[in-house]
């Protein structure tokens, strides 16, 4: 098997068919991006306590141009019941209630919301005075917070150049033998 490399491009244009390396250049970079989001969810999701579908819903790549991709982490905050929610019963100064615990991160442990409670739909709400409303809904951080951590870019960059030269390599192959 040959190999091929990603610096050597212009000479791999020269010695084969242009369209032939620009489609596998571009199929390479799709599967690394897509590799890439994957793993940074599982980087998420080993230090904080949220599900794989709520982090892949504010994840995107976009192609900027033909041989460019940009990832993309938007959205708000999101709320506290998607932090492993649960009920718990707390002593308060006007006697026991129903309360609400949250595990945000994993390394530091499930948390007690303080004046927090569960209300239908799983939401949890504070009390904003004394009286019964207002209330408002209490929220964790957002997935482009959590992505934020140097780990995480650290990670991202590594591992987008070995995965798209090992991509490239194969469907160049590939397409070279279709040819």
């Amino acid at each position: 098997m040959i190999t091929y490399k990603l610096e050597n491009i212009h000479e791999l244009r020269q010695k084969f068919d242009p369209k032939l390396v620009d489609r596998a250049l571009g199929q390479a970079l799709q599967v690394a991006t897509t590799k890439l989001r994957t793993r940074v969810s599982r980087e998420i999701r080993g230090t904080y306590k949220i599900k794989a579908g709520d982090v892949a819903k504010t994840v995107t790549i976009r192609r900027i141009e033909h041989h460019t991709r940009l990832m993309v982490f938007a959205g708000r905050m999101i709320g506290l019941d998607k932090f492993s929610s649960r009920p718990k019963k707390v002593t308060t100064a006007r006697g026991r209630r129903v309360g609400a615990t949250v595990m945000v991160r994993k390394d530091r442990g499930r948390k007690v919301v303080t004046g927090g409670f569960i209300a239908k739909g799983n939401l949890i709400f504070k009390r904003e005075g004394t009286e019964r409303l207002p209330i408002e809904r209490l929220y964790g951080p957002s997935i482009a917070h959590m992505a934020g951590n140097k780990v995480v870019g650290e990670l991202a960059t590594a591992q987008v150049g070995e995965d798209a030269g090992t991509e490239f390599n194969r469907y160049l192959e590939y397409l070279m033998t279709q040819a």
